[in-house]
């Protein structure tokens, strides 16, 4: 919708922006460019799911998948390499 972000950016709960999401867990990323690549690494996530308890836990994520602690090691590695 046309004034979604105007909605986000005014919701005070994160149950005000859990129902304007749709009432369904998210994530997004911060960009993270890898200067080795370019590639876009996914930088941090910021969280938010609904709990069984009627709650919410929102949380910042680093890189803690297997296929993200590669890329990750590679561009530091490449860092410690220069």
């Amino acid at each position: 919708e046309d004034d979604f972000v105007e909605r986000i950016n005014e919701a005070i709960t994160l149950a005000e922006v859990h129902e304007l999401c749709g009432k369904r867990d998210f994530w997004c990323t911060a960009p993270c460019a890898s200067e080795k690549t370019g590639e876009d690494l996914g930088g941090t996530r910021i969280t938010l799911q609904a709990t069984k308890h009627g709650g919410f836990d929102f949380s910042i994520r680093t890189p803690g998948t297997p296929k993200r602690w590669k890329l990750y090691d590679r561009e530091l590695q490449y860092h410690w390499e220069k």
